[in-house]
């Protein structure tokens, strides 16, 4: 199941490309596109659980505090 996320704050594309490497590591995610212009984030979850999401969140925050998310 795709997610999508609404991401902004994020500094450069280094710094997008690190998260995205981040999230693609937790479980249940099978593949992550963090698009740093667009600011969006799909995220493929194989099974569609809250804990997930929130790994997915916490993680984010973990990363820097000042990026604000939205689900989409």
């Amino acid at each position: 199941m795709k997610r999508e996320f609404e991401v902004a704050n994020i500094d450069c594309a280094g710094c997008a490309s690190k998260l995205e490497n981040k999230i693609s590591k937790l479980d249940n995610v099978s593949s992550c596109n963090l698009n740093f212009i667009g600011e969006k984030l799909v995220v493929e979850i194989e099974k569609d659980e809250e804990t997930t999401v929130d790994n997915i969140l916490k993680t984010i925050k973990r990363f820097d505090s000042d990026i604000e998310v939205e689900i989409l």
